[in-house]
């Protein structure tokens, strides 16, 4: 292979020796002969296996159309090689920006603007749009494709099309987040505005102001996305049938919501039995990342109105459904003895959150220990929260009061 550089002059001018090095190490033609290194079949074994190669090979083989395709599309580098003449030849450009669209930089400047060679660029970099010349940013097909893939490169199309309402529509059945570059006009526009939050609830942040307290849209939204009320007007967060579609689809909504609504017990028990089916519907990695999830960050119930978390009745309602809500409830209700034993039968984690004295409460430790018996003290077991190891197994440490620990490991075969 390099060994080549250390051979004799005649060695390294001997076509089987340089064909074998070749093999072995494609860059070792640099320390061919100046008349190997002008030869095509040479060049070409050299480049076929290392397309950078090319930059040692004589300037009339650089000219050399074949090579330089296969030099190209072995790596996109080596277009920095190939003559001028080459460099400005659609196919190998195409050739070269196929494996990586900064090709581009080594292209005549002519075919920055040719659309054949902008379609397979957008295709790996819509946002290409942003350099484009006024032509390409202009061009329908181009654009469109460009904001299919990423609604943002639609701020870089020209501006006729941003006004263009056929366009528009056409741009937000793709991705409706790219409402956000289309003119004023069009984001008023109550159609285009609907066809964008079908495709991209989250649109709803760039929509006229009308659009974001009107119910038909709102609910075109929180269907899609029960998170999209963050971005609703005040009158959208506080009407009922939208707040209550939100929570139905998210809990989490229930953040967004007004006050009056956050005081509403329809609404946060809502929001409360919807965090609770994504539970029981969750498969086995989902469950274990939502329940992580409530347990370091909580449950629906923390945006309630603190009326609701202080109230019993309410309160011992919501932990039958949903044990670990008793981490966001008040303070009265985490000693409440009947309201910590409801969660705990529901979730044994729950006892967590209760006050310090339920937490050495023996019968509720028994229920939190399957290996306590009636008549013996459970012992007082520790868990951390279930992980995933590297291959893909469940892993939980388990330890006891007095220190001693283990970690327990669940294969995916005993969990099936």
């Amino acid at each position: 292979g390099m060994a080549l550089q250390w051979a004799a002059a005649g060695l390294r001018a001997d076509r089987e020796v340089v064909l074998a090095a070749i093999k072995r190490s494609p860059l070792a033609l640099q320390h061919a002969s100046a008349e190997l290194r002008a030869d095509p079949q040479v060049v070409l074994e050299a480049v076929r296996r290392n397309g950078m190669a090319l930059e040692y090979a004589a300037e009339e083989v650089c000219g050399n159309r074949a090579v330089v395709l296969e030099a190209v599309g072995d790596s996109w580098r080596a277009l920095k090689f190939a003559t001028a003449e080459l460099q400005a030849e659609r196919e190998v450009v195409i050739r070269a920006v196929r494996n990586s669209w900064t090709a581009l930089e080594y292209a005549a400047p002519g075919l920055h603007a040719d659309r054949a060679v902008a379609f397979e660029v957008v295709g790996q970099n819509p946002m290409f749009l942003q350099s484009a010349c006024q032509a390409l940013r202009a061009d329908r097909a181009l654009v469109l494709e460009a904001v299919r893939l990423n609604g943002l490169a639609f701020q870089f199309a020209a501006k006729e099309l941003q006004h263009d309402r056929a366009f528009v529509l056409d741009a937000v059945r793709s991705d409706g987040s790219s409402i956000r570059s289309a003119s004023a006009e069009l984001q008023s526009d109550r159609e285009v505005v609907l066809e964008a939050l079908r495709q991209a609830p989250l649109a709803l942040s760039s929509v006229a102001a009308e659009f974001r307290a009107d119910r038909e849209m709102l609910l075109e939204a929180v269907r899609k996305d029960g998170l999209a009320p963050q971005y609703a007007a005040e009158e959208g967060k506080a009407d009922h049938a939208v707040v209550h579609e939100a929570v139905s689809q998210d809990g989490r909504a229930l953040e967004f919501a007004a006050a009056v609504l956050q005081a509403n017990r329809d609404v946060v028990m809502e929001a409360v039995r919807q965090e609770r089916r994504a539970l029981d519907g969750a498969g086995a990695r989902d469950r274990v990342r939502r329940q992580n999830y409530a347990r370091s960050k909580g449950t629906a119930l923390q945006y309630a109105a603190e009326a609701l978390r202080n109230d019993r009745g309410f309160v011992l309602a919501v932990v039958e459904e949903l044990g670990l809500a008793l981490r966001d409830a008040g303070g009265d209700a985490k000693r409440d003895r009947g309201i910590v034993l409801t969660a705990v039968r529901q979730d044994s984690w729950a006892l967590r959150f209760a006050s310090s004295e339920l937490q050495r409460d023996p019968d509720l430790q028994a229920l939190c220990n399957p290996i306590a018996v009636p008549g013996v003290v459970a012992p007082t077991l520790t868990c951390s929260a279930a992980t995933w190891t590297p291959a893909g197994d469940l892993e939980v440490s388990v330890a006891r009061l007095n220190g001693d620990a283990v970690r327990l490991r669940v294969g995916e075969d005993a969990r099936a």
